[in-house]
């Protein structure tokens, strides 16, 4: 069961599916049955398979399509500057707060 939920995890990363709010639980799970070195492994299992998931396809991507992937999947998300591409429960508040003139309201 650990490789085939590390499987979809890895798919929904690569696929920004807001994976992040489920691995902190999942982890959680996998480390409650079974005891802690067992639980351990599991969760090793777990991370192994979600990262070979993603890297895998990242990578099929990355042939198919080359750096103009890698830029506007992965790169961008670390050099941008619009607050407004987030779909936090904040973004109203942090949008509204935020000072007029300002490089993010550009």
């Amino acid at each position: 069961r650990e490789v085939m939920a590390g499987m979809l995890y890895g798919l929904a990363v690569y696929w920004r599916v807001f994976p992040a709010i489920y691995g902190p639980s999942t982890v959680m799970y996998l480390l409650r049955n079974g005891g802690l070195y067992a639980g351990f492994i599991r969760v090793v299992k777990f991370g192994t398979i979600s990262a070979l998931a993603f890297v895998a396809l990242a990578a099929l991507s990355f042939a198919a399509y080359g750096h103009e992937y890698l830029q506007h999947a992965i790169l961008y998300h670390s050099t941008r500057l619009d607050h407004r591409h987030n779909f936090s429960a904040y973004f109203y508040h942090i949008y509204l707060a935020w000072p007029e003139g300002s490089l993010l309201t550009k």
